[in-house]
This record gives structure tokens, C-alpha cells and sequence, in this order.
């Protein structure tokens, strides 16, 4: 998942460059600050299914102790055959793997449309990313 998370990253980095290219912004600054807020909202994000993941395992934990499970070196592995016979394991790998990404797209998405572009998050998707109609404006005000 790094090289992807490397590439996304990139990506979202040549977008903020763009869009603060076409708003007459600094460009590196704002291609630097959102690859720097993608990371941060991937790291965040990576801490909190740890979180989760954490919280669900002593949760199971406690329900096998409950059952009559006693933990022993050869526990370990009868927990992990267990594991596997569950249905939904390969769901929930899915979601721990793409749940940060989510987050952190999303978040940077926000960041864009609010604070680099200055209009609402619907607007920043149609056509010209309401952009166009900024620079109209800006014109206008530079010919006055």
C-alpha cells in the first residue's frame, strides 16, 4: 500500500499545485501544504483502525476467557486458525486498508474547496471547480 499511498499523494500534491496556479496563489506552497495534510490525515487515519482494531481483539479476548479459553504459548496459534474460519475477515482487511485513505482524501478534498479555493464542496467539483468564475471576478477588479 505505500507505493500507492506514494502515488496518491503525488497526485494530490499536482492537484493543489493546479488549483493554486488557477487562483493565482503560490503553487509549491499549496502543493507542499496538501501533500503535508494528506499524510497527516493517513497517519491519523492508520492510528485509529489500530484503535479499533485494538479495542475488537481484547473484546474477543474477553468473550473466549469468558468461554473457558486459557491463554498458552500454543493459544496463539489455535486463536489465529479460529480467526480465519470467521466469515467477513477479508471485509474488514479491506476496510483497515482503505478507511485512512478515505479519510484522508476526503479531508483533503475539504481543504481545497474551502480554504484554496474559497467555494462550497459541491461547487468545487462542477465544471472549472468554480474557479473560472474567481478569475472572472479578479479580472474585473484589476481592470477597475
Amino acid at each position: 500500500m505505500g507505493i500507492i499511498y506514494g502515488l496518491i499523494n503525488m497526485a494530490v500534491a499536482y492537484w493543489f499545485f493546479n488549483a493554486a496556479i488557477s487562483v493565482r496563489k503560490p503553487a509549491f506552497k499549496w502543493a507542499g501544504i496538501g501533500a503535508v495534510i494528506f499524510l497527516v490525515c493517513l497517519f491519523l487515519g492508520n492510528m485509529a483502525v489500530r484503535q479499533i482494531q485494538g479495542s475488537v481483539q481484547s473484546s474477543n479476548i474477553e468473550k473466549m476467557i469468558e468461554k473457558g479459553y486459557v491463554p498458552s504459548s500454543e493459544s496463539k496459534t489455535n486463536v489465529r486458525r479460529q480467526q480465519k474460519k470467521v466469515k467477513g475477515i477479508t471485509f474488514m482487511a479491506l476496510v483497515n486498508d482503505l478507511l485512512p485513505l478515505i479519510l484522508a482524501l476526503l479531508v483533503v478534498i475539504f481543504v481545497r474547496a474551502k480554504v484554496l479555493l474559497g467555494v462550497g464542496f459541491k461547487e468545487s467539483f462542477q465544471k472549472g471547480g468554480g474557479v473560472g468564475e474567481k478569475l472572472v471576478d479578479m479580472g474585473k477588479k484589476d481592470q477597475e
